[in-house]
């Protein structure tokens, strides 16, 4: 269990992206990040997406959603950069920035998003420590944005 009580889980669209444009994953990459909420199954989401793929932290909500997987129903806010989830067991609970440095296993998080808000980083920080696949990452808050 986490500290509040929701398992975590982290989704990188980099592997996705990068393939898809034939081109190898670079050792160093960054992007924005959205941190999704299930209510019903006590689960979070740390969905990271490169730079290149995702203008708006909206852009992520969207692309999170529309995944097979999840298959949640939504509307993008074409003027606003704000994708609204429409069911209610679902919700955005923050977003940010992140660089990611493979050589150096090191993950750093940092700001917020403008149409989600900020997240708990040190929770965060705390949570992803304990996901197996972080194992051995060095994870990094900052306060200030870039």
């Amino acid at each position: 269990m986490t500290l509040d009580g929701y398992k975590i889980e982290v989704l990188d669209f980099s592997n996705e992206f990068f393939r898809q444009k034939g081109e190898r994953i670079p050792q160093r990459r960054g992007g924005k990040f959205v941190v999704m909420r299930d209510d019903v199954r006590r689960f979070d989401f740390l969905v990271l997406s490169p730079s290149p793929q995702s203008i708006y932290h909206a852009d992520i909500v969207e692309r999170f959603c529309q995944m097979e997987r999840f298959g949640i129903s939504g509307d993008m806010l074409k003027k606003s950069s704000y994708f609204v989830i429409h069911d209610p067991n679902w919700s955005v609970v923050g977003g940010g920035r992140w660089d990611r440095l493979d050589p150096e296993r090191r993950l750093c998080l940092f700001g917020s998003s403008q149409a989600y808000g900020a997240t708990a980083l040190g929770s965060l920080k705390k949570r992803l420590a304990k996901v197996p696949e972080m194992a051995g990452w060095r994870i990094e808050i900052e306060r200030v944005s870039r």
